[in-house]
């Protein structure tokens, strides 16, 4: 079995994580259409459970990781490795995962919820 090197590993899981942060932006963002349209939310209160959007949410993110064979669990382990386990957990990051994409971008760039002001922008949350 051939083994891959490190830089390589690094590369596909730096790439990966950039695929993952994406799709939960797209996803939130896609779906947040959907759930504020009037019928949506009138058809929300007839069939509360079943219209769930964080289920929703995970159907399509799943859907989607499926489909396009994404798995970042194997990303870490071994990315020749894709799992239907790990489409599953990829696509509940994904469908959970756009407050976490949020803070770690504000985290990278050290700019806070309110890093801007009248003055100007500001770095840092202090």
């Amino acid at each position: 079995m051939e083994t891959l090197d490190f830089e390589a590993l690094f590369a596909i899981m730096g790439a990966d994580l950039v695929k993952l942060i994406t799709l939960a932006f797209l996803i939130e963002r896609g779906l947040a259409l959907i759930f504020e349209w009037s019928w949506f939310i009138w058809l929300k209160k007839k069939f509360p459970t079943l219209l769930s959007g964080t289920l929703i949410s995970f159907l399509v993110s799943v859907f989607i990781c499926w489909f396009y064979n994404f798995d970042i669990i194997a990303s870490v382990m071994d990315p020749r490795a894709v799992t239907t386990i790990g489409v599953v957990i990829t696509g509940a990051i994904v469908a959970g995962g756009s407050k976490v994409a949020i803070k770690i971008v504000q985290d990278l760039l050290k700019m806070g919820p309110g890093a801007r002001s009248v003055d100007g922008p500001r770095v840092g949350n202090g």
